[in-house]
C-alpha cells in the first residue's frame, strides 16, 4: 500500500456518504476500481455500516417507544390530576354550606344594592321638589 492509497482511504468514508465534490468523486472512484485494497476497505466501510444500522435500528424504534410511553405517562399524570383538582371544586360547589353561603351573598349583595338604589331615588325625590319649590 503506496501513500496514494492513504490519502484515498481518507476519503472514501466521505466519498460513500456523498461529502466529496464531482472531480474528487471521480478521483476516488476511478482509484478504486484500479486499486484492490481500496476496494476492499470500501467493502469493510459498507459492510461496518451496514452493521451499524441494523444495530442502531432496533435501539432508535426502542427509543421511539419509550419516548412514547413517557409522553403518554406524563399525559395521564396531567389529565389526572386536573381531574382530582376539578372533583374537589365540584365537592366543595356542591356542599350544602356553600350553598347557603352563596345564597346569602346574593342577599346581600341585591340588599345592598336596593339600598344604594333607593337612595338615589330619594335624592332624584329631593331634587325634584327642590326644583319645583323653586318653580312655584
Amino acid at each position: 500500500m503506496n501513500q496514494n492509497c492513504e490519502n484515498f482511504k481518507e476519503r472514501i468514508a466521505d466519498w460513500l456518504n456523498g461529502n466529496l465534490e464531482k472531480g474528487q468523486q471521480k478521483q476516488v472512484t476511478e482509484h478504486i476500481i484500479s486499486c484492490s485494497d481500496c476496494k476492499a476497505f470500501e467493502i469493510a466501510l459498507k459492510s461496518e455500516d451496514e452493521l451499524l444500522d441494523k444495530m442502531f435500528a432496533g435501539m432508535i424504534s426502542d427509543l421511539k417507544r419509550q419516548e412514547n410511553d413517557v409522553i403518554s405517562a406524563i399525559f395521564c399524570i396531567k389529565t389526572s390530576r386536573t381531574d382530582r383538582i376539578i372533583a374537589r371544586i365540584n365537592k366543595f360547589i356542591d356542599h350544602p354550606a356553600f350553598k347557603l353561603t352563596a345564597a346569602a351573598a346574593v342577599i346581600l349583595f341585591v340588599a345592598f344594592y336596593g339600598l344604594k338604589t333607593m337612595g338615589w331615588l330619594y335624592d332624584i325625590k329631593y331634587l325634584m321638589d327642590s326644583c319645583s319649590i323653586v318653580m312655584k
